[in-house]
């Protein structure tokens, strides 16, 4: 049986179940795990949406995977070959309880998206190390495609698609009738006005491009960038507590890229506005688009969630 531990980072939407496996991962029966862990969960009444396994490669480097828990009409199925920054958060996490180290180096094996996290005083900081040194045109998805808007209900609504980490529709708030920040930040899961509109909007975009009706991917974020910026986006068709660590770091990706919704030429802004506080960021791009460094931080004050280890 391998080590389970449960726990979460700020701004979460869900615990993240961290799974510990000493084989080679291209050996591991993934699913056949992700089934025995959530039944150990359901016999300790815990209710998660995400699961990551890892395997340590030394001390301070691990191989991650990530899956996606959904649970529809009493049916529960498992989805990978995604990124999950939050996950990723929560298994440095524990990985510094348990190692006592102060740095990690973890790869989504899938995806190879890759993450240096630090155990600072008072926050976790982390450093997108596989965008590195990549264009940042190369994150556009269809180059081709000019008409990068739909009609819904007889309005233009334009949109952008990005892919840097995962992939990300994005739309601007004022289009759907948002016209301020604070009234973005508020919306709950008891709001029947916007979240229905900005899911049929995905799924009229998904439709168009052909793309998977099942899967999270696709994600949409709402942003809000008249002065600061505030973002929102859908997580298992409702909104999303606070902003993935993906969607903080794809849109401030798209605020430097020419022609998406949200770019801005005098663009230095560092933070995003979410329900959970502010998700902080700086991008840093050469005189030739390609990004020098990704570095975030997240708070660890708040967050009282502890390590649970699921026997």
């Amino acid at each position: 049986m391998n080590n389970m531990y449960v726990t979460s980072v700020v701004g979460a939407p869900s615990l993240t179940a961290v799974i510990f496996c000493n084989e080679d991962m291209k050996n591991i029966n993934w699913k056949s795990i992700a089934e025995e862990a959530y039944l150990r969960l359901n016999n300790n009444d815990i209710k998660l949406s995400k699961m990551a396994i890892v395997v340590p490669k030394s001390e301070d480097e691990f191989d991650f995977k990530f899956i996606q828990v959904k649970n529809q009409n009493d049916e529960v199925t498992f989805e990978t070959n995604a990124n999950c920054g939050n996950s990723m958060l929560a298994s440095a996490k524990i990985i510094f309880n348990l190692y006592k180290n102060k740095s990690v180096v973890i790869t989504n094996i899938d995806t190879k998206f890759k993450l240096l996290v630090e155990d600072k005083e008072d926050t976790f900081c982390y450093r997108v190390l596989s965008i590195e040194n990549k264009n940042i045109d190369s994150f556009k998805m269809f180059e081709n495609e000019h008409d990068f808007c739909i009609i819904f209900n007889g309005k233009i609504i334009k949109y952008s698609l990005i892919n840097a980490v995962n992939e990300y529709i994005l739309i601007n708030a004022e289009d759907i009738g948002i016209n301020s920040k604070e009234q973005l930040l508020e919306l709950d899961n008891e709001d029947n006005k916007y979240l229905p509109i900005v899911k049929a909007i995905r799924k009229m975009i998904i439709e168009k491009y052909n793309m998977d009706r099942e899967s999270e991917f696709p994600k949409i974020a709402v942003i809000y960038s008249k002065d600061d910026l505030a973002a929102r986006t859908v997580y298992l068709d409702k909104w999303h507590s606070g902003l993935p660590i993906t969607g903080t770091i794809t849109i401030m990706l798209a605020t430097k890229m020419k022609g998406t919704i949200i770019y801005d030429c005098n663009n230095n802004k560092e933070k995003i506005l979410t329900p959970k506080g502010e998700k902080m960021l700086k991008v840093d791009i050469d005189d030739n688009g390609k990004v020098k460094m990704i570095l975030g931080t997240l708070s660890k004050i708040g967050d009282l969630q502890r390590i649970q280890k699921i026997g």
